[in-house]
């Protein structure tokens, strides 16, 4: 099946005993994984996920990763990453063993092979397997992302046009998490409005601006306070008051990372968070910098700032001087230099 028969299923049934998902198309499969990982959890709130690297262990060993150790069988998902490395070398027997293990397992699997093609001896049979899902993950074609981009928008209850949806995805550009990511960062920059226009769009942070908050963050992590003023500053200049909503994001993602990298391996922080690897290795490195507490204090401050910009009650003039005020409150910690 192809990714929007596959969107249509995983809101409306029940899950399989096992999912493969495959394709060149690596932000769809993160897409995937995402949304199986939140039906998981509607249909099992107390359900628990596992996360298995394929690229690390042999083939029988996770078969027997995959099987459920729990008491409820059927509240378990266990997300094998490089499922590809033994699905592509599989012969008669091993189909025969991998069926056999499928049929017998009551939990869900969700195997990501990525590599795996269609001419694969696995795809060619899986007509026999019985409570298996295949999803084939291509890049979308635009005119498909327009509707995904305003369910999102619609699940933030923020209201958008199908004009503004082309123009977010000119700016941002097809990457499905990128585009999600930029989805809740305009959510949180018009708040409490309910509406996106076009200048909203424009004022979205750019591949620049990022690059400076997290040369700003780096900064910060290292208690260099006087250097990290500097750079906010220089920042500021740039972005004037979106730049409350670019800092409450970044440091939302150095928080993620933090609770996440205590229950979850790395390869699976990548799926959860919607990252691109590379970019979850450096917040993770950032991330450890920071305790839980400082993160949540920032997110609070951010938060109580973005109501005063919108409510009036903080001007243009003062937001600087907050954000500053922010900062200091990590002084007894910190280094001037």
């Amino acid at each position: 099946m192809f990714f929007e028969e596959f969107e249509k299923k995983v809101q409306n049934s029940q899950l399989p005993n096992s999912i493969i998902l495959w394709g060149a198309a690596e932000d769809l499969i993160f897409e995937c994984v995402f949304k199986i990982k939140n039906a998981f959890k509607t249909q099992f709130p107390a359900g628990k996920i596992n996360y298995v690297d394929a690229g690390q262990l042999k083939f029988e060993n996770v078969l027997v990763a995959t099987q459920t150790q729990e008491l409820f069988s059927n509240q378990q998902l266990t997300v094998v990453y490089n499922a590809e490395k033994f699905f592509l070398k599989m012969d008669e027997e091993d189909l025969a063993v991998f069926k056999d293990c499928l049929t017998a397992n009551s939990n869900c699997n969700l195997w990501v092979a990525p590599q795996l093609k269609k001419n694969s001896k696995l795809l060619s049979q899986t007509k026999e397997f019985l409570s298996l899902w295949t999803v084939q993950c291509y890049p979308l074609q635009d005119w498909k992302i327009i509707p995904w981009l305003m369910k999102i928008f619609k699940s933030e209850d923020i209201n958008i046009s199908s004009d503004n949806c082309k123009f977010l995805i000119q700016k941002v550009g097809t990457n499905l998490g990128y585009l999600r990511d930029a989805a809740i960062t305009l959510s949180l920059m018009i708040t409490p409005q309910k509406n996106i226009d076009k200048h909203d769009i424009l004022n979205l942070p750019t591949p620049s601006s990022e690059f400076s908050i997290y040369e700003f963050l780096g900064l910060l992590a290292r208690r260099q306070t006087l250097s990290a003023l500097n750079q906010l500053t220089n920042i500021y200049q740039q972005e004037n008051r979106e730049i409350v909503s670019i800092l409450y994001q970044r440091i939302r993602d150095l928080w993620c990372i933090q609770i996440s990298e205590r229950n979850e391996t790395s390869p699976s922080l990548c799926s959860t968070l919607g990252m691109h690897p590379f970019r979850v290795k450096k917040l993770l490195e950032e991330a450890k910098l920071f305790s839980v507490q400082e993160l949540e204090l920032m997110l609070l401050d951010l938060i109580h700032i973005q109501m005063g910009i919108v409510s009036g009650r903080v001007t243009s003039s003062s937001v600087l001087p907050a954000l500053e005020l922010c900062i200091l409150k990590l002084i007894p910690n910190s280094t001037i230099f």
